[in-house]
Parts: structure tokens; C-alpha cells; sequence
């Protein structure tokens, strides 16, 4: 493995001397003075050393065309941003380590057929799930963040590998691969663990050798720990009432490492994104789609694709990007196809930072169908009754995405609340089913036998159905059935459940108690992302005898009724 590891180095400094790295500033080929200056005015909230700053890298076809920084990179010490400035890139390890897994299929270490197992045996995955699985998210592995925080932890709690490792191995051997496709960043990390093995080096270090190195990113790392940092380094802030504040976090770097770069450095690996002189037939793999049950899933806007990034069709083109906001920073990195352009911002203040690069988007691709943010409905409203919209009014439960909408009336109009995650808006209507709101979203609100449905419709084409529910009261004689202590044998977690002031509340030692809110029979929702849907089990004589409790990432994790009379 040590000869292995020699060789591996070796290779890469030959590469590295054949492989002459361009100097891109160099050759950047600028943008018009009317153009640079409207990208200016997009980032004048960042102007001066006052304020936290931004960078941007724009690439058209395989020429560097803009590469500009704005503000400040630490506001302790008023140090500007520039080329040099180190900052995180939470996500991006993601593509690295499917780039490495694909690198060590090439050099024929691995192969994607191969079971986990092989690599992994201590993990207890079942033999049939492939490192294939991992890659495409079909091993039917959870997010384990999330699963966490159901066992008790706190998202604030140190989360180390073998906290990550210990909890996966309760889970693997009830994985079932291949019946749907469930992104969980969890494979990645398992990923990550194959590399290692088949190559005997660090992930850190493998990437340092086989891709920083070859493409000259010398400043670039990689880190399962916050870096160090230095005069260079990005400091991350958080925007409050009272100015800036520095902020991080590390919770990511459990699932898998942070990656640093630079502009200087990350110019370097988009420009070989689009020029593909380096590993290009790795790099033609990393946009196609995901496998799932053998099939190769279509084109949807925000599915992954097999470099991790996501595909969304903007300004009527097929656009493949990567974001996230994370450690006190925000950044996005877009790849407009037909144009053949490249595009990346980050910035050190943890506000989304996307809308900044879809303006520097529409600079660059004027010609397009896509309805201007300003622009106004062409569509006419109608008017409705008081009886009318009343007939509209109710809540509704999403299925899929577990969350609740509530429909009701305020100052005249119809109002859409939904209940879980903030989303609130006025809702105009347009026909007898189809509202309105702003910016363009539409709902859809049938009746059909009596049953009432609700689809909301966002501009980018995603749909969102749920059914009307009777948020029933129930008595506190009836709530009393549902009391007492529930285990997770899998977790090893503990939660009881009593009735307080005719209220179901569940009692968590270190968390806030959760009031859980009935949705349907034996069904409540509660305010908690992380607990969002607890469905009881009864038997024939309607006692209660198991609680599972799901969301988005993690699906009916079972909690046994204890009786403390056995």
C-alpha cells in the first residue's frame, strides 16, 4: 500500500510537470465597460471595507472573462478580499469525492459494482448494496444528521466520525437499495471511506495528489475541521440588528470534509470544467443523471446529477449548479450550457448569495422567454364572494414533504399560510381553481366528492400536493391513551409522552417539549422539522403500542410502547 501510495505521488508530480497550469489572469479576455458596470452595481452592498465582501469568477467558453472581489474578507482588521483570500466551499467535497471515486475506477481500483462491504465490512451494509448505490443515493441509507437528532442530540453537540460511524451501524443491516432514490450526504461520506481504503492515503491528501497538484490549485485543501486561519483566510459573519457578527460551523464537516480554495485557485478547476484537458472523460460524467432502479432518471429541475451538482432549467437553458450557505458564508457556481459560460460568487456573510449570480446571468443571456421578477401577471383576476373563498378555507397536510398549509381569510382576500416552514402569502384568484401569488407562484385548490386538494405550483415547475385534514380536538380522556415512555431499541433514545392542560406533549430532557398537533387518526404533526410527523400504532382493542416518527430526510423510525409492568 506504501509502494502504492509512492506511485500515486509520483504520477501526480509527472502530471503536474507535463501538464503546464496556464496563467488564466493572463489571458482573461474582459467583459465591456457598460457590462462590468452593471456587475459592479449588483455588488454594491459590498463595496467597501465596512462590510463583509464577495468574489466572482465568470468564465465564457474557455476563456476567463471577469474575476473581480468586492469588500471586506475580516472587518476586525479591514483586510479586502482578493485572489488570495482563503474561504470554505461547503458542498464542493461532494464533487471531489465522486471525481476520486471515478478517478480510482479509471485506474482500475475499484469497481462501482463492487458491495460496500468490500471496503467497509465493519459497517454491516447488506451484501447487495453497491458502491453504484452510494454514488446514485438508492442504498436506502438515511441522512444521519438527522437521525441524530431524533436519538437526542443537540445540534450543538460535537459529532465526531466514530459518533457518525457508531450510529450507522444500527442502521445498515435493515437498508433496503433500490426501491427510490433518497439524497443522503451520508453515502458520500461512505465514499470518502472507500478512497481512503483503496488508496491507502487521506482523503485530504489523495486530492492534494491527484487534483489540486495536477491543476496548480496549490492553495486549495481539504479539512474535516474548521481552518486555521491566517491574514488570508475569509472570515464568516452573520447579519444581526446590531451589524455583523462573526459566525461558523462544523456540523457539515461529520458528513464530509469542508474544501478551501481561492479565486485564483477555483478559476483553475472551472476553467478545466469547461475545457475538459484534465480527466475530461471524468468531467463528461459528473453531469449525468442518477441511476435509479437501472434507469437513468430524467432531467427535473433541482434533481442531482452524478457530480453532486443539481440541474435546473434557467433562462431556457440546462443549468447545472452547486450552493450553499454554511460557516458564516454563502456562495453558488452556475454552468449555463447552450451559452457555454461559468459563473461563481461566494461571499462571507451567511444571506443567500444565488440571486446575485442569476443577475449577472440575465447581463450575460438577454435573449430569453423567462418572466422578469418586475414583471406584472398578464392574467386577469376574478372576484369571489365572502361564501365563495370561505368554501376555499381549511388545512392541509403534504404527504411528501410533511408540512401544513392553512387557507383562510384576512382584510377580504384569501391567505395562504403555510403552518411549518414560514411560507405566507395572498393568494388572487384566476378561475374558480387556480390563484395567484406573488412572485408568480400558483394554487390550485379542487373539490372533488367532498374531498378538497391543494397544489402549489412554483415558478420553476415544482409541484406540491396535500389533502385537506379536520384538525380534530380530542379529549383529554383519549390523549391519555397515547401517554408513556416510548424506546428506539435502534437510537438507544427515550421519550415519554403526557398529557398536559388537554394537550399531547412529548418530553425530551434536553430539547424543548413538543406539543404534537392531530393531523388524522392516530396521526400528529408537531412545530419540529426534525419530528415533524408521529404516527402511533394501536391494536384491535385500540391500545397503543409503538410510535414512528419521520421527516423529510428520515422515514418511521420506530419507538416501542414500554410497559413498565413486564
Amino acid at each position: 500500500m506504501k509502494q502504492y501510495q509512492l506511485i500515486v505521488t509520483i504520477c501526480a508530480f509527472t502530471l503536474f510537470y507535463f501538464y503546464k497550469v496556464p496563467s488564466i489572469k493572463a489571458q482573461i479576455t474582459p467583459l465591456s465597460k457598460e457590462t462590468i458596470a452593471a456587475i459592479d452595481s449588483i455588488f454594491v452592498d459590498n463595496a467597501d471595507l465596512n462590510v463583509p465582501g464577495a468574489s466572482v469568477i465568470i468564465i465564457k467558453g474557455e476563456k476567463l472573462v471577469f474575476s473581480k472581489n468586492y469588500g471586506s474578507a475580516n472587518l476586525s482588521f479591514g483586510i479586502p478580499f482578493n485572489e488570495n483570500t482563503i474561504f470554505p466551499l461547503t458542498g464542493f467535497s461532494e464533487q471531489l469525492v465522486v471525481f476520486s471515486i471515478l478517478q480510482l475506477e479509471k485506474k482500475g481500483r475499484i469497481n462501482l459494482t463492487d458491495p460496500v462491504n468490500k471496503y467497509l465490512p465493519e459497517l454491516g451494509f447488506q451484501d447487495q448494496v453497491s458502491l453504484s448505490h452510494l454514488l446514485n443515493h438508492t442504498s436506502g441509507l438515511p441522512l444521519i444528521g438527522s437521525l441524530r437528532l431524533m436519538a437526542g442530540w443537540n445540534f450543538t453537540d460535537p459529532f465526531y466520525q466514530d459518533d457518525f460511524l457508531n450510529l450507522t451501524k444500527k442502521i445498515t443491516k435493515d437498508l433496503k437499495s433500490d426501491i427510490n432514490y433518497n439524497h443522503s450526504h451520508s453515502g458520500i461520506k461512505f465514499l470518502q471511506m472507500v478512497i481512503e481504503k483503496a488508496s491507502g492515503m487521506k482523503f485530504s491528501e489523495y486530492a492534494s495528489a491527484n487534483i489540486f497538484l495536477p491543476l496548480g490549485m496549490n492553495n486549495s485543501a481539504i479539512k474535516n475541521e474548521r481552518y486555521k486561519q491566517n491574514k488570508n483566510s475569509s472570515v464568516g459573519y452573520t447579519k444581526t440588528d446590531t451589524g455583523f457578527q462573526k459566525t461558523y460551523s462544523t456540523e457539515y464537516a461529520a458528513m464530509c470534509p469542508i474544501s478551501y480554495s481561492t479565486q485564483t485557485d477555483f478559476e483553475k478547476w472551472m476553467l478545466n470544467v469547461q475545457t475538459k484537458k484534465f480527466e475530461g472523460s471524468i468531467i463528461e460524467k459528473l453531469d449525468q443523471a442518477l441511476t435509479v432502479n437501472g434507469e437513468l432518471q430524467k432531467r427535473k429541475n433541482r434533481s442531482y446529477c452524478i457530480g453532486q451538482q443539481q440541474y435546473y432549467n434557467f433562462l431556457d437553458q440546462d443549468e447545472f449548479y452547486f450552493m450553499d450557505t454554511d460557516q458564516g458564508h454563502s456562495w453558488k457556481w452556475i454552468r449555463l450550457k447552450q451559452s457555454d459560460l461559468s459563473i461563481m460568487v461566494v461571499g462571507n456573510v451567511d444571506t443567500y448569495i444565488g440571486n446575485k449570480v442569476n443577475a449577472i446571468a440575465r447581463l450575460l443571456v438577454p435573449t430569453t422567454t423567462e418572466e422578469p421578477a418586475t414583471e406584472e401577471s398578464t392574467s386577469t383576476p376574478i372576484k369571489l364572494t365572502t361564501k365563495e373563498m370561505q368554501s376555499y378555507t381549511g388545512f392541509f397536510w403534504d404527504k411528501n414533504y410533511l408540512f401544513t398549509t392553512q387557507i383562510s381569510i384576512k382584510d377580504g382576500a384569501l391567505y395562504y399560510d403555510d403552518l411549518d416552514n414560514g411560507w405566507n402569502f395572498s393568494l388572487t384568484p384566476l378561475s374558480k381553481s387556480m390563484f395567484e401569488s406573488p412572485p408568480w407562484n400558483k394554487v390550485e385548490i379542487t373539490n372533488l366528492d367532498g374531498q378538497k386538494k391543494l397544489r402549489l405550483i412554483l415558478r420553476d415547475g415544482r409541484e406540491f400536493p396535500s389533502e385537506e385534514y379536520d384538525p380534530e380536538i380530542i379529549s383529554a380522556k383519549d390523549y391519555a391513551r397515547y401517554e408513556g415512555i416510548y424506546n428506539s431499541e435502534q437510537l438507544n433514545a427515550f421519550y415519554k409522552l403526557i398529557v398536559e392542560d388537554n394537550k399531547l406533549i412529548l418530553k425530551r430532557s434536553r430539547k424543548p417539549d413538543l406539543e404534537l398537533l392531530p393531523i388524522g387518526k392516530n396521526k400528529f404533526r408537531t412545530a419540529e422539522v426534525d419530528f415533524r410527523l408521529i404516527e402511533f400504532q394501536e391494536d384491535a382493542k385500540r391500545s397503543i403500542y409503538q410510535m414512528n416518527i419521520s421527516n423529510n430526510a428520515v422515514k418511521n423510525v420506530e419507538f416501542r410502547k414500554l410497559n413498565i409492568f413486564e
